[in-house]
């Protein structure tokens, strides 16, 4: 049995899985091949000082509502910040009527842009700070290729985010933080962590490093393949 990280593991063995036949292997992501052939010329040009975004789905599990409501704050507190949605809004339109809506109801239409789907690559270098404000992850790629542009992030705690943030084991965790962690539905305090990290430009960009060396040391693609060569060959040379 393969899994994607510990929590996940854990829930296996309590549904009744032998923990001996478990292993963990994680995403991960081609750095060249994510970056290859990329034109400054078509970079997303922020308007503002800062700009913060958030990549996913415009769907009830992404709990954008979340985000927007945290950004009513943000907003409030920091100005010269941009707020990028990046992601289809398709998939359930009166979900996106509402976000819409209550984009409108607190005043931040000229704060938050839809940028519908988009080539991502040219859209992460001009990230500060990357959001997840989901109800469910399992191990979120998205995550891993901000971590690729350096990019810090403030997630809810689900699936692998506190792993991908704050490391899993002693080693992982002494490479540093790579953000913020807080609950999901919990809008003020979502809010806080951005202003933390808008206000403390040192450390964003502290935490933007330890996302790189973390995804350097545990969540490159070459690793994950590896893994799955080393399980494929444990099995044929038991049968040898």
């Amino acid at each position: 049995i393969t899994t994607l990280y510990q929590g996940n593991k854990d829930t296996q063995i309590r549904l009744g899985a032998k923990e001996s036949k478990i292993d963990i292997i994680p995403n991960g992501i081609n750095e060249s091949k994510l970056k290859k052939d990329l034109d400054s010329e078509k970079f997303y040009k922020k308007n503002k000082k800062y700009c913060v975004g958030l990549v996913g789905r415009v769907v009830p599990v992404k709990d954008i509502k979340t985000f927007i409501k945290a950004i009513s704050k943000v907003s409030s507190k920091i100005d010269d910040v941009e707020f990028l949605i990046l992601g289809p809004t398709d998939e359930d339109l009166d979900y996106f009527s509402d976000c819409k809506m209550l984009i409108h109801q607190l005043g931040l239409d000229e704060v938050i842009i839809f940028t519908e789907k988009v080539n991502l690559k040219y859209y992460y270098p001009s990230l500060d700070l990357l959001i997840l404000s989901s109800i469910s992850e399992g191990q979120p790629l998205v995550l891993l290729e901000g971590f690729c542009f350096k990019i810090p992030a403030v997630t809810t705690d689900v699936g692998s985010c506190r792993e991908l943030i704050e490391g899993s084991t002693v080693a992982d965790k002494a490479i540093g933080k790579a953000g913020f962690v807080v609950p999901f539905g919990m809008p003020n305090e979502l809010a806080d962590k951005i202003i933390a990290l808008l206000s403390d430009d040192k450390l964003r960009l502290q935490f933007g490093d330890n996302a790189y060396k973390r995804f350097l040391t545990l969540y490159q693609e070459k690793y994950t393949i590896q893994n799955y060569v080393d399980l494929y060959q444990s099995y044929f040379m038991d049968d040898i």
